[in-house]
């Protein structure tokens, strides 16, 4: 019975962590998010972000129109792929699940107005069954 203690305090501590690191940075990860697709002219309404663990990357949710989606699409470039098989990130929320389109930077994607703010990865989800999308991204260096 004395072990059992031992054996939980690492998993709470971890827990705690991961809320802590969530709540402490997960408004700056949406503004991030916010300055780059805001920089097409698509807007972030009611969205939902958060970090991803206790890492450098995160998630933003959010229903957008298909202009909004377009134009993050062709502002940043970004590639149709595959998105059989991921794991995590958007893939483990509901929306996300099953059969969703899958558009992927390939190349860093600067936050604007910070010179050395940049994401090393940026993948946008788009719902098959709702007007959802779902931006994961991860900093370069993180």
């Amino acid at each position: 019975m004395r072990l059992l203690p031992l054996l939980l305090g690492p998993i709470l501590l971890m827990t705690g962590c991961a809320m802590a690191w969530n709540m402490g940075n997960r408004g700056k990860f949406q503004t991030d998010i916010d300055d780059v697709v805001g920089q097409y002219g698509a807007k972030m309404t009611q969205a939902e972000c958060n970090m991803i663990g206790t890492s450098q990357s995160g998630t933003c949710v959010w229903s957008a129109s298909e202009a909004d989606r377009k134009a993050i699409e062709q502002g940043l470039s970004l590639e149709l792929k595959d998105s059989g098989g991921e794991r995590g990130g958007c893939r483990s929320l509901e929306a996300f699940r099953g059969s969703v389109i899958l558009h992927v930077a390939n190349k860093p994607v600067q936050v604007p107005a910070k010179a050395n703010k940049k994401f090393s990865e940026f993948r946008l989800f788009q719902s098959s069954s709702s007007r959802k999308i779902c931006v994961e991204a991860s900093y370069a260096g993180g």
